[in-house]
Order: structure tokens, then sequence, then C-alpha cells
């Protein structure tokens, strides 16, 4: 059986700003040095919406272990494969636990975390 849903842009941002900004705080941060977080067009915007409209340009935003040297690239199809692999599509009630997990699954293919 395959399931296919559609997940709007706004949730799916929602998702990221969640992650980037609250859940993953406790293991991971955002590398936002590059120019592409600079541009002005992103001026306005919080880290959580950088990170997303990089990603969903089709760029990749480093996400590092606060402990460790360990790095990562996130890129759209990796947050989207991450997302399939949590499997909770009630979006309405998703928390930091599953945003969490939702990037998690993304770099490692599994909780490595938590």
């Amino acid at each position: 059986m395959k399931l296919e849903i559609e997940v709007s842009t706004e949730t799916l941002q929602e998702i990221m700003i969640g992650a980037i900004e609250s859940a993953i705080g406790y293991w991971g941060g955002t590398d936002n040095r590059p120019q592409e977080f600079k541009a002005d067009s992103m001026k306005d915007l919080t880290l959580g919406e950088k990170v997303f409209e990089i990603i969903h340009s089709g760029g990749g935003v480093t996400i590092y272990d606060i402990e460790d040297d360990d790095e990562w690239v996130l890129t759209y199809d990796k947050f989207i494969s991450g997302l399939k692999q949590h499997g909770n599509y009630y979006f309405d009630y998703m928390d930091d636990n599953d945003y969490d997990c939702i990037l998690q699954y993304a770099l490692f293919n599994e909780i490595v975390f938590g």
C-alpha cells in the first residue's frame, strides 16, 4: 500500500521553524554564517524561516552537533524523507518532540539524540 498526502508549504515551514528554533537546541545548532543567511531578502526572517527558504529553494544548510565537531547538511529532500519516516501526519498536534524526530530522521535515518 502506498500512502500519499499533500502537505502545504506553510505546514512544512512551521515544522522547520519549530525544529530549528526550539526542538533540536539540546543537541544541534545551525551554521548561519554563509552568505545566504545575510541576503537582503532574508533580513526580516527568523532563523527557522531562513533555513526553510534556503532548503526549499534547493540549497543545503549545515546542522552541527553542539558538543562535538560533527556536522551534517540538511536539504529539502532529506527534510521530506525525515517527515515520511516519522510518519505522524497530525500536523495540528505536532510538538517539539515531533519536530526533533523529523530532523533526526532527515539527518541520520534514525533517532540518535534523546
